[in-house]
């Protein structure tokens, strides 16, 4: 029987981490249903080892996530093969998002095409990639290295200077898995903003193997992740973010002061909801005060210009940043009033020993 292994490469913020969770957590059950999400080198529910013994092997030092792992790719991607070939069943999956980084690194994907020549004949091995759309991409991109530290510049110069191309050039992320293996091997999925929502994502890429998610195998359904394993940081939080790892301030109080500014924001979203409706309302009396007025015969004023110009709530972008801003302030004096209460305990113990030394002398 000839196996098949596919390979999910990502792409990255296309809900990997969440599909990883899953297939973990299901894996028993994708076994005995003929699709093996492998052990092998699987840790926290991913396969990047394989990858990053590639990245390794070709000399490259960022992103590399403190990997320092010396084994050789031809050995890990053996075992991995072997694995394969030994598997009970037909099918056999590996998932990691840093195999996307292949396109930037041509000796690393001109490693793995040596590696996976050894194989052919035995192991048929095709490509699954899911694709956002570029722009939603970027913005999602942008926001997870915020959120983990990753990047200090604005979003302009992150993706002009600092992003690898792969984040925005799809056929140079493709390039390698199509030249190695045959663009009649990769399977290219679009990733729907709404996959995030019932099951989405799970129901697509199941479907890939024939399998149903809303109709399960067996008694038991499929084991759900119960939250959002990878939360998206709040885009209005990402300057606020950024700002404090500029400013070395200490991640434990840099987490505080984000978790008190999206508490306010989460608030603020209520009013601004209120608020909007109020203005329909303001709006609605002002054009019928601009009416009533039009049957004055001593009206001078161009009540029709007025009527183009209805009061309308402002870009909420604004009420955010003062919420912000009023968050830093709030902690700024919260340290200064700890600090003045500090200074004058240690003034007052001061002089209550320079008053002793004094009796003492």
């Amino acid at each position: 029987m000839k196996k098949t292994l596919y390979i999910h490469v990502g792409h990255y913020k296309t809900g990997t981490t969440a599909l990883q969770v899953f297939l973990s957590q299901n894996a028993k059950k994708l076994r005995r249903h003929g699709l093996d999400y492998t052990e092998v080198f699987r840790h926290h529910g991913k396969h990047s080892k394989f990858a990053f013994s590639l990245y390794r092997a070709a000399k490259v030092q960022t992103l590399m996530h403190g990997y320092k792992d010396p084994t050789p790719p031809e050995k890990l991607w053996s075992e991995l093969f072997e694995a394969v070939l030994a598997s009970p069943a037909k099918t056999v999956l590996i998932s990691s998002e840093e195999f996307m980084r292949l396109g930037a690194h041509p000796a690393a994907g001109a490693r793995l095409g040596d590696i996976v020549s050894g194989v052919r004949g035995k192991i048929d091995i095709r490509i699954i990639a899911y694709l956002r759309s570029p722009a939603a991409h970027l913005r999602s991109w942008y926001n997870q290295m915020v959120k983990m530290s990753a990047a200090t510049t604005d979003y302009n110069t992150a993706v002009c200077q600092v992003m690898e191309p792969v984040h925005y050039d799809y056929a140079l992320a493709l390039r390698p898995w199509i030249e190695i293996f045959g663009a009649e091997a990769v399977l290219l999925r679009p990733y729907q903003e709404d996959f995030r929502r019932d099951g989405g994502l799970f129901r697509d890429f199941l479907s890939l193997f024939g399998l149903d998610y809303d109709n399960p195998p067996g008694r038991h359904g499929w084991v759900v992740p119960e939250k959002d394993v990878n939360p998206r940081l709040d885009d209005r939080l990402l300057e606020l973010t950024r700002a404090l790892h500029l400013a070395d301030v200490p991640d434990d109080l840099a987490h505080w002061i984000t978790h008190r500014a999206g508490v306010v924001l989460q608030q603020q979203d209520k009013d601004l909801i209120a608020g909007a409706q109020g203005f329909d309302t303001v709006a609605e009396r002002v054009r019928q005060g601009l009416s009533q007025l039009e049957t004055l015969p001593g009206c001078a004023v161009d009540l029709a210009s007025f009527q183009q110009d209805l009061p309308r709530p402002e870009a909420p972008w604004r009420a955010d940043l003062g919420l912000v801003l009023a968050t830093l302030l709030r902690e700024q004096n919260l340290l200064r009033d700890r600090l003045q209460e500090r200074s004058t305990e240690l003034r007052t113990r001061i002089a209550a020993l320079e008053a002793r030394l004094d009796r003492d002398t």
